[in-house]
């Protein structure tokens, strides 16, 4: 399969060149939807057909050359010596924003006009991408040979090549991990920050590589995988399983000092806010985006790295899909957890690795015990057989609400099952989501398997040290 991964090269000088170059840029952008736009009636039925001579059909109407002198509209007029890639460029933005406009006004009439009809934006934050030897010269730099990159750009009323100069920490990251690796064209960023006279620009790169994930393939039976159980109080609980439930390994990974750190800065975010309104806060808001940011590839590295350590063949995650509005006192954490940022980053990092990345259905996996005795008692701990038969038969509302409770209330980090057994939440869900994904896959090699196992809501660990017993008394029969 092919693994794209990127890196973003910070840009030292020329800001003033770089920004005149993206306002032309724009500028032709919009020049062109508007061009697109009230010529769609004849380049529409032709873009249904071939997009190439749709943008051949456009190029005609607004390019001058040899054997067409005189196009319908100015473009080379507005925008002098414009290259011609970024007018290409330009031109496919164009079509696609058009296109995309006019199916969604079909949409639109077609469902009775309801809701707001859709708008042509004609000004659009897009930025130019630097082709290769047309408008951009960087294989010293990619190699580490220089610190220089040359780019097209519009000074002074004109297109130039302007020797643009990088931070020499990118340009030596990109030669000890990626030399001689395929880079694509580099593509502008701009970050804007908030109360400083000038911007931040990138290049940033993509390199593509082809990795063979099959040569880590073995049997069902050889299998070894990576439960992963995401989580709030812990950052994540990994174990290291077999196909028959044997557990290789268990570990827990939190980073305390940068969760604290972020906790704090929230609630200096909460103070700014009452002494100043709304406003108030927004640079220990970004600082927060920032820590946040750094606590997902904290944890991502950890998982992968761990992974990597036990030479597992896959990695499993619960598919994490919230829904609807958020509740409670933790909704703040909640809403800043990025799990799915996490699971993205694991799995373009696995496959780096040659190893594979699933997910099993999440409900349940941390409300049944992975012994198979039901449903645990979270937060409960040092509970007689009385007590638990007491709060089983309570809902989660009445538990909240009960005064006189019995046992010793902890954190959520710890629960009780029904036979009284004192465990980890999190480790006993990470056992579950284990159990779940090789009972769905000996689902696959076994026929009939799946109407003996309970519904997949309800498949524990139990379950799979059963079917290891049940394949041990058919070798022995």
């Amino acid at each position: 399969m092919k693994v794209v991964s990127s890196y973003a090269v910070r840009i030292q000088d020329h800001r003033r060149a770089i920004k005149a170059t993206i306002d032309i840029y724009r500028a032709a952008t919009a020049f062109v939807i508007d061009v697109v736009n009230k010529e769609w009636d004849a380049l529409g039925p032709i873009y249904k057909k071939d997009k190439r001579l749709c943008k051949t059909a456009l190029e005609h109407l607004i390019h001058k050359t040899a054997k067409n002198p005189n196009p319908k509209y100015d473009f080379d007029g507005k925008f002098y010596k414009m290259p011609s890639y970024f007018r290409r460029a330009v031109m496919a933005t164009a079509i696609g924003a058009v296109s995309s406009y006019c199916s969604s006004l079909a949409n639109w009439e077609a469902g009775g006009r309801q809701g707001r009809e859709p708008k042509l934006t004609y000004d659009r934050d897009v930025m130019p991408v630097f082709y290769k030897d047309n408008t951009s010269l960087s294989e010293d730099m990619l190699n580490g040979d220089s610190d220089t990159v040359y780019l097209k750009l519009f000074v002074n009323k004109d297109w130039v090549w302007v020797p643009i100069q990088c931070r020499h920490q990118d340009t030596k990251y990109l030669a000890k991990w990626w030399r001689g690796v395929k880079a694509s064209a580099p593509t502008l960023e701009m970050e804007r920050r908030k109360g400083r006279r000038n911007n931040v620009f990138y290049l940033r790169y993509a390199f593509e590589e082809q990795r063979d994930l099959s040569l880590r393939d073995e049997p069902l039976e050889a299998r070894t995988i990576l439960s992963v159980d995401l989580g709030i109080n812990n950052d994540a609980v990994c174990s290291v399983m077999c196909a028959d439930g044997t557990v290789l390994g268990r570990r827990f990974i939190n980073f305390p000092r940068e969760k604290d750190r972020l906790q704090h800065l929230l609630n200096r975010s909460r103070r700014e806010q009452r002494e100043h309104g709304r406003t108030g806060g927004r640079r220990t808001w970004d600082t927060v985006n920032n820590i946040n940011s750094q606590l997902t590839t904290l944890i991502a590295n950890a998982i992968v790295g761990m992974a990597v350590e036990y030479a597992v063949n896959v990695i499993v995650f619960e598919a994490l899909n919230f829904h609807g509005k958020i509740k409670g006192r933790k909704k703040q954490r909640i809403h800043m957890w990025r799990k799915r940022a996490i699971q993205d980053m694991v799995e373009h990092k696995a496959h780096r690795n040659l190893i594979r990345v699933s997910r099993v259905c999440a409900w349940g996996t941390s409300r049944l015990a992975f012994d198979g005795s039901g449903e645990i008692l979270r937060g409960w701990v040092t509970l007689s057989k009385a007590e638990i038969a007491k709060l089983s038969a309570m809902t989660a509302a009445e538990r909240k609400k009960a005064k006189g409770r019995p046992g010793t209330r902890c954190g959520q980090e710890l629960c009780t099952f029904q036979n009284g057994k004192e465990y980890n939440c999190d480790l006993s869900a990470s056992y579950n989501i284990g159990a779940r994904y090789f009972l769905r896959e000996w689902c696959k090699v076994i026929p009939g398997l799946e109407d003996k196992l309970p519904k997949t809501t309800l498949r524990t660990y139990a379950n799979l040290k059963n079917l290891k017993l049940q394949f041990a008394s058919a070798a022995a029969a």
